[in-house]
């Protein structure tokens, strides 16, 4: 038995290990649904509530704007003293909406975080384990190819990237998603014409967050892997000091270190440029956005038009409340893509975690299944057996190597 399994071992191992080749291709992302095949029952009911949590407190941010309207009216609605109390009366009466307003947004913005959060905390600890468990489980081979210590680092660092895209980033993304439906929404009931006229702002003001958005991630990134390459030839060159010194390397190190934070820098102009492009796109628009707004609004209450609400001719409260509500739903679309983007990272790394999850080892330790001799004697015997490394398949290391090892030898 021993002699034909170590046989069937040893041939299996003489070709090279397609695991290798595989890993240095870029992993395509996983499908979305991937990301939570390890979540139960608590897990969907946890995110179920999350997801009305998110819905609830991106509708209810744009209930902001109905009110702020409604206050536009009423404070501009009379100066005769006599009709003071009525006026203190209805301005008691919004800030008591107001302050409603407040506590249910906490409530919905506290249960879109904390079931979100709780749930991605929930599979992602799954996940580490089931991940853990199938690498016992792989043989000898596979880690010759591959580093305990740098499985562990990369496990780290993608699940808490899978973590991100199946936990408040999700959250995040139905939330902004529900503030830009309903301020769209809520605009149109309020006002279609200066709705319609507005939304023409939309496209301009999103593209611009969202220019500003991505600039600071590259960016980011860009500098962040300068530094790490700086950073590498710091720790190089200080761990091997006797022989720089040795060597008058001195000078040669600190050029190479100098190049790399001259990378930084222009990666942190370049940032800077950008950003200051898309941060000075942005202010324009809005101005324009305002300007365009106020000047249609003039126009409507000028000529006496009906707004879609009550049916009456607008007011500058209809015009305000329009305003501030298409406002609210362009900024929420161009938040959109920040948790876009951390879902797409999540995907990506959940395509090798997957990828490991699912790889079964030609010879499973924790595995209940063959043949279980009912005596052992201890006599080993390896006949005409052949092994290469699988990090190093061209070379041969035993070929039809034969060994017999008595028992108690």
């Amino acid at each position: 038995m021993a002699e034909d399994s170590h046989g069937s071992l040893s041939r299996g191992n003489d070709q090279p290990d397609e695991t290798k080749g595989a890993e240095a291709k870029e992993e395509p992302g996983a499908p979305y649904r991937k990301l939570f095949q390890y979540a139960d029952a608590i897990d969907y009911l946890l995110m179920f509530f999350g997801s009305l949590g998110a819905m609830g407190a991106g509708a209810i941010i744009t209930l902001f704007s109905l009110f702020f309207g409604d206050l536009i009216d009423v404070l501009g609605g009379t100066s005769d003293a006599s009709l003071e109390d009525i006026l203190q009366d209805q301005v008691n009466l919004i800030a008591i909406e107001f302050t409603i307003l407040g506590i249910g947004a906490f409530l919905l913005c506290f249960a879109e975080i904390a079931f979100w959060s709780t749930a991605g905390h929930r599979q992602n600890k799954k996940i580490k384990r089931a991940y853990i468990v199938n690498m016992l489980r792989q043989d000898m081979g596979f880690f010759d190819a591959h580093e305990g210590a740098s499985i562990l680092g990369k496990l780290q660092a993608e699940t808490v990237q899978m973590q991100t895209a199946m936990g408040e980033k999700v959250g995040q993304m139905i939330h902004f998603t529900s503030t830009f439906l309903s301020s769209f929404i809520l605009g149109m009931v309020l006002g279609w014409h200066l709705s319609l006229v507005v939304l023409g702002c939309f496209p301009l003001l999103a593209g611009a967050i969202a220019m500003v958005d991505s600039s600071t991630r590259k960016a980011s990134k860009e500098v962040l892997a300068a530094y790490a390459q700086a950073g590498g030839v710091a720790e190089e060159t200080l761990s091997g000091i006797r022989t720089v010194k040795h060597f008058g390397g001195e000078e040669r190190a600190t050029e190479r270190y100098c190049s790399h934070l001259g990378s930084a820098e222009k990666a942190g102009v370049r940032s800077g440029l950008m950003m200051g492009c898309g941060l000075g796109t942005s202010s324009f628009t809005m101005m324009a956005f305002f300007g365009l707004a106020m000047w249609f609004g003039g126009w409507l209450i000028a000529n006496g038009i009906e707004n879609g609400r009550s049916g009456k001719t607008y007011t500058a409260g209809d015009v305000i409340a329009v305003m501030f509500a298409q406002l609210i739903g362009a900024f929420s679309l161009g938040q959109l893509q920040g948790p876009l983007t951390a879902i797409g990272k999540g995907r990506g790394a959940a395509a090798s975690v997957l990828a490991n999850l699912t790889r079964k080892s030609k010879i499973d330790a924790l595995s209940e299944d063959g043949e279980r001799p009912a005596e052992v004697v201890g006599n080993i015997s390896f006949q005409g057996c052949r092994f290469r490394y699988p990090a190093r398949p061209e070379v041969q290391i035993l070929s039809n190597f034969s060994l017999d090892v008595p028992a108690g030898k």
